[in-house]
């Protein structure tokens, strides 16, 4: 299922930017909440709507990332996204994603589709925890990035996951056009 714009705005619980409504948007303000009001991490250590720009044959493209966290001296340590569907399809990409982030490589990645979720360990793609308790609480984020610390990839990987971004992006499709 695509992603439609419900064209209307919306406030973001985290930046308090006037964002576009979408179909899915309201998972992800939830999942946001829970992340402040449940497991303790401090909106200013958020953020949403992140931009990766990256090159492909050429050709920029974008890819819009839900959530990062990040810690006490700014470094991305945790990627979020919502998936709709099946989770195990789309740790892959994101694990690319978090890989060639500027200022990363982001060490872990939770995928949900708000009934499950997934931590996943983004120098292997190994998944390392399951359930609603796979979110680790803030004081447990910062240890859990510090041990689980990936390396920088080499130019060659670096393109090797962007063609993985740009592909697994292009089956999937872009959501509302853009718009979101």
């Amino acid at each position: 299922m695509h992603e439609t714009s419900l064209n209307q705005t919306i406030i973001d619980y985290i930046s308090g930017d006037e964002i576009q409504d979408t179909t899915f948007e309201d998972l992800r303000q939830a999942i946001a909440r829970i992340l402040v009001e449940q497991r303790g991490y401090p909106k200013d250590r958020l953020r949403t709507k992140q931009r990766l720009a990256y090159v492909m044959d050429g050709q920029p493209f974008e890819k819009i990332l839900d959530l990062i966290a990040l810690d006490p001296q700014g470094k991305p340590i945790l990627l979020v996204m919502f998936c709709p569907g099946g989770l195990v399809s789309y740790i892959r990409q994101y694990v690319a994603a978090a890989r060639i982030f500027e200022g990363g490589p982001i060490p872990l990645l939770v995928v949900t589709d708000s009934r499950e979720a997934k931590l996943v360990r983004c120098c292997d793609g190994e998944i390392l925890k399951e359930g609603f308790h796979a979110f680790p609480t803030w004081g447990e984020l910062v240890p859990l990035a510090a041990h689980h610390a990936c390396e920088k990839p080499d130019p060659e990987r670096m393109v090797r996951e962007q063609r993985i971004l740009y592909a697994m992006h292009d089956l999937s499709g872009p959501c509302c056009k853009g718009q979101c």
